[in-house]
């Protein structure tokens, strides 16, 4: 259904916790939102009532459309659950707001996913991750989920997290991880591999292993330094990778990354 706004505080911010409202900040004198409008409505209707479009005349809501920072129009945001998650300006095809919207409309798993964050950013991990582990089970195919569980999942059990990095197809914005993941995991399985060559490197290296594996963070940093000094090379660049991706890993607030980065940056060159 599309609306002509009146009460935005009732028919947007308190509608949009329920279904997600798209509004069109327009005006009658510009000709793109003329062009824009009917492809928004149409849309609208094909929906099913997945979500509402609700139109606005900034004309004659300068105030709200001051609010929204509204600087040029058309202007589209998509809000949710009482604020505004993304927006876009112009007069777009047709084509490129069904990207757009088929990109930003929440979806269950997408809500679900924000709760976890919120869960995560307050420190509730186990939580995090027992709701993550449902979350797959339901949507096996949200990477970024699954992304985020094995970031989770890294420093406790290589394994798991290994396990899952090799599930993901595309982790776009999360490789890094994914790298290393595999770096570490790598790493801790280096005592099982039939032809390692032997290297200064290569004790090191060993000893990294079991202090990651004993949760030791400080001494296998020192270790893969130390790896890194006698040679940084050995077993296409393992020293370095497993450093960086415990780097990764522990965070630029742990005090291991505040101590040791800088050491290592030095170590490197």
């Amino acid at each position: 259904m599309t609306i002509d706004v009146r009460d935005f505080q009732k028919e947007v911010i308190e509608t949009s916790y329920q279904k997600p409202v798209l509004v069109d900040f327009w005006a009658p004198w510009c000709g793109p939102c003329r062009i824009l409008g009917p492809t928004l409505e149409a849309l609208e209707r094909e929906s099913g009532g997945a979500w509402m479009l609700a139109k606005l005349n900034t004309d004659e809501n300068p105030q709200i459309a001051a609010q929204y920072g509204i600087r040029g129009i058309p202007n589209v945001k998509l809000f949710h659950q009482g604020r505004p998650i993304a927006e876009f300006t112009g007069a777009l095809p047709r084509f490129q707001i069904e990207q757009w919207l088929k990109q930003h409309l929440p979806t269950p798993s997408k809500t679900q996913l924000e709760v976890i964050k919120t869960l995560i950013e307050g420190g509730n991990i186990y939580e995090a991750i027992l709701r993550l582990r449902e979350l797959l089970e339901q949507d096996p195919a949200n990477d970024e989920a699954r992304l985020l569980y094995l970031s989770l999942m890294a420093l406790d059990d290589i394994d798991t997290a290994y396990a899952q990095a090799e599930q993901i197809k595309d982790p776009g914005a999360g490789t890094d991880i994914v790298e290393a993941v595999r770096a570490l995991h790598q790493l801790v399985h280096l005592s099982e591999e039939e032809t390692l060559p032997d290297s200064p490197a290569k004790g090191h290296l060993l000893a990294a292993a079991e202090a990651f594996l004993q949760k030791d963070y400080e001494h296998a940093i020192q270790a893969l330094i130390d790896a890194v000094i006698a040679d940084k090379s050995y077993h296409d660049e393992l020293p370095r990778r497993a450093a960086i991706a415990l780097f990764r890993l522990l965070g630029p607030k742990h005090p291991v990354t505040h101590t040791y980065r800088r050491r290592f940056d030095m170590a490197l060159y």
